[in-house]
């Protein structure tokens, strides 16, 4: 009984991790396809941010995960 248990543990955390891992802004494909076209609309007006500044973004991301 102890090693089912111990499955069940490994299984639950695991699990858990990967919810921790998934970003609140979850989108389905129609969603996406949305998001999309605004950014392709926002970027054609001149709107959004430097390439630079989406990287920094992602490495300050990428920090928080650790």
């Amino acid at each position: 009984m102890e090693l089912q248990q111990w499955k069940q543990n490994i299984i639950h955390d695991y699990l858990e991790k990967i919810d921790d891992l998934l970003s609140p802004l979850a989108f389905n494909i129609d969603e996406a396809n949305a998001e999309i076209d605004i950014a392709e609309k926002e970027l054609s007006e001149g709107k959004g941010i430097k390439e630079t500044e989406m990287h920094q973004f992602f490495e300050e991301w990428k920090k928080k995960l650790k």
